[in-house]
């Protein structure tokens, strides 16, 4: 009897601490009140949740495995977080992982700032997007050069315009064009004096003396008539000859007699061998005048010599 008491008691007590234990762990999951168990033990604790997983079976130092019943030491913690990384100090290590980044927030703010000053976008982004190679100072040098050119070569379309009408305005022809085309050269005034004096020239030759010639002018008398051959013409050259030679310096000159007026031809005679100088206002001659020439020598004796005079007469 006393031992079915016993029983009996152990019984009751058994579940007396069973059910302060599920009022207690409830209470101390839900609430900041810690309370104190001393020696109770329970294969799991459940904690007010409608998943399965709420139920916690037991304590482990392996924060590493997989399942969702069992919570893990400090230990555990400890021991995982020294293995990945490493065995110092956790809040060491993270600060030396925090300083190697080298920037602080300052020096980030700093660069940033730096970045917003050079910001900038372009309104043109298409077309710069679109450039495959760099434009070069030599390039622009280059561009610059021609464009210099340019101006300097060419007008503008107007100036174009203005030229192209004045050449138009210009224009001509040329009914002996084909004549034209067979000019080789020019044809010079000196060319046209030349064909004038070939085909326009007549050359007269006259002995003026035989007489001995002495310091005191001698004339020959008008021995020289203008037919109507030469009249018109202009006297441009007299030349003296003799078949001998003076002593000193001869003068022979050409007198012109028109309407009863005389007039001196060449204010300085002709030496032998030499020509007389023209008086460009009394070269012409005309129908019915009359040549005669006046002869000396200026040397110390007299000289008996014969003179040809050598006349050249161009239709002007």
């Amino acid at each position: 009897m006393v031992l079915l008491t016993i029983t009996q008691y152990l019984y009751n007590m058994k579940k007396t601490v069973i059910l302060i234990l599920l009022v207690i762990i409830p209470i101390v999951a839900f609430s900041q009140v810690r309370p104190k168990v001393g020696g109770a033990k329970a294969d799991s604790i459940s904690f007010k949740d409608d998943n399965w997983a709420a139920w916690i079976t037991g304590i482990s130092d392996n924060i590493a495995g997989t399942s969702h019943k069992k919570l893990t030491t400090e230990y555990g913690v400890k021991t995982y977080v020294n293995t990945v990384l490493g065995t110092g100090s956790v809040v060491t290590d993270l600060q030396v992982s925090v300083d190697s980044l080298a920037d602080t927030t300052a020096v980030h703010n700093t660069r940033i700032n730096a970045l917003k000053a050079i910001s900038h976008t372009h309104t043109n982004i298409t077309i710069l997007n679109n450039i495959t190679s760099a434009f070069t100072t030599a390039q622009a040098t280059a561009i610059s050069t021609a464009t210099s050119t340019n101006t300097t070569q060419g007008d503008s379309i107007v100036l174009h315009n203005i030229r192209i009408k004045a050449v138009e305005t210009a224009k001509h022809s040329h009914t002996n064009k084909s004549t034209l085309d067979l000019v080789t050269s020019a044809y010079k005034d000196a060319d046209s004096v030349r064909l004038r004096e070939i085909n326009d020239t007549i050359l007269v030759v006259i002995r003026v003396t035989d007489t001995t010639l002495i310091s005191t002018e001698k004339f020959s008398g008008y021995i020289l008539p203008i037919g109507r051959d030469i009249a018109g013409f202009e006297l441009v050259q007299l030349e003296a000859f003799s078949p001998g030679n003076g002593n000193g310096t001869a003068s022979i000159k050409a007198y012109r007699l028109r309407g009863g007026t005389e007039i001196e031809v060449t204010p300085v005679g002709a030496d032998i061998n030499g020509t007389a100088t023209i008086e460009g206002t009394a070269d012409d001659v005309a129908v019915g005048d009359y040549y005669q020439f006046g002869c000396k020598e200026t040397g110390t004796t007299p000289y008996s010599i014969a003179v040809d005079v050598y006349l050249k007469f161009v239709r002007p």
